[in-house]
């Protein structure tokens, strides 16, 4: 059985990323070069599980060095828990003392964009609910 292989046009389809990006990505060392040489080069499952996954922790807000340099906690290959003992990796974002927002980056379906604002909308919606707390605090004592 052959594997599956990709012209440079399909790899745009099915990434969503233009031609200037992905031979980007191949330059910096995110992305394998192609096989084969010039007008003959292919691109295999591999390449495009790898500009997925490039293109997945870019959304998340990793520095394209950081994705580059690996390690440092940033997952190889992940995937959603499905089984006790299977490993998942979170964002901890703290928002007030004893108060913490827990994120799982491969199982949410928000870009760094929507995140931020999420979070932000969280930010206000425990600041309401402070000041609605002192202003019943205060209510009480004079009563």
């Amino acid at each position: 059985m052959t594997e599956r292989t990709y012209t440079l046009d399909e790899l745009c389809n099915l990434t969503g990323l233009p031609k200037r990006t992905i031979r980007y990505y191949i330059q910096m060392g995110l992305v394998d070069r192609p096989e084969g040489e010039k007008r003959t080069a292919f691109y295999l499952t591999k390449h495009l599980e790898s500009l997925l996954r490039v293109k997945r922790l870019s959304a998340q807000g990793l520095s394209l060095e950081k994705i580059r340099q690996g390690g440092d906690g940033i997952p190889q290959e992940v995937s959603k828990p499905q089984h006790p003992g299977d490993v998942s990796y979170c964002s901890h974002i703290y928002l007030a003392d004893g108060i913490e927002l827990v994120v799982d980056a491969n199982a949410s379906s928000m870009d760094q964009h929507q995140m931020r604002r999420f979070i932000k909308g969280a930010l206000e919606i425990l600041q309401a609910f402070k000041a609605e707390q002192e202003e019943t605090e205060k209510q009480e004592r004079k009563d």
